[in-house]
C-alpha cells in the first residue's frame, strides 16, 4: 500500500540524517548511565526504564560494530526514524494527502527538541515511538473498526508503561478516544468495558 511505502521513505530520510549527525560518544546527560545499565542489565535512576534497558542490552549484544555507547545511540536513531514513519502513516489517515503527511512528519523530525533526542543515548526516542504507535493504531481502529488495531494499541500502550511512567498521562485521552469511537461497542464486547 502507498501509505506504507511513503512511511518507509520518510523514515529512511530521517534515519539517514539522524545517523549522519548521531553522537559517537556520550556528550551529556543520562547516556553513560543508561548505557552501563543496559550493558550490565542493571537499573538506571528511577523509574528504571525496564523496556529500554532490555532493548538496549539486545542492541549492545546484536550490533557488531561501534563503541557500546554508539550502539545505544543507534537505538535512538532507529526508534526516532520509525517514529517519523509512523507519524507519516498517522498523517495520511488524518489529512488524507500524502504530501501534507510527509511535510508534517519531516517538519516534526527536524524540530530542535525531537532531533536532539534522536541523536543521543536517551529514553525519549523509544517513548515517542511507543506513544505515536499506540495513537496511530487507535486512529486506524477508529477509522476501520478492525479489532486488531485496538489490540495492537493496547499491547503497545502496555509496553510503553513498561518503559516510561509518563505514559500514564496519555490514559485519559486514549480512553476518551475509545469511548467516543463509533466502534466503542466492539471494545466493550471484547474487554467488558
Amino acid at each position: 500500500e502507498r501509505r506504507w511505502f511513503g512511511a518507509v521513505l520518510v523514515g529512511a530520510i530521517a534515519f539517514a540524517i539522524y545517523l549522519r549527525t548521531a553522537a559517537r560518544s556520550a556528550p551529556y546527560g543520562d547516556g553513560p548511565e543508561l548505557t552501563v545499565a543496559a550493558y550490565q542489565l542493571g537499573v538506571p535512576h528511577p523509574t528504571g526504564y525496564p523496556l529500554y534497558t532490555l532493548l538496549g542490552h539486545l542492541f549492545i549484544r546484536c550490533i557488531p560494530f561501534g563503541e557500546i555507547i554508539f550502539r545505544m545511540t543507534l537505538m535512538s536513531v532507529i526508534a526516532s526514524a520509525l517514529t517519523i514513519g509512523v507519524l507519516y502513516a498517522l498523517g495520511t489517515a488524518l489529512f488524507r494527502r500524502r504530501w501534507i503527511a510527509a511535510f508534517v512528519a519531516l517538519f516534526f523530525a527536524f524540530t530542535d527538541t525531537f532531533w536532539q533526542h534522536a541523536v543521543v543515548t536517551e529514553v525519549y526516542a523509544l517513548h515517542m515511538l511507543l506513544v505515536t504507535s499506540a495513537l496511530t493504531c487507535l486512529v486506524f481502529w477508529d477509522r476501520t473498526g478492525k479489532a486488531g488495531y485496538l489490540r495492537a494499541a493496547a499491547l503497545i500502550y502496555g509496553l510503553s508503561l513498561a518503559h516510561h511512567l509518563m505514559t500514564i498521562m496519555w490514559a485519559p485521552a486514549l480512553i476518551l478516544m475509545v469511548a467516543l469511537s463509533p466502534h466503542r461497542r466492539q471494545a466493550r464486547e471484547q474487554w467488558g468495558w
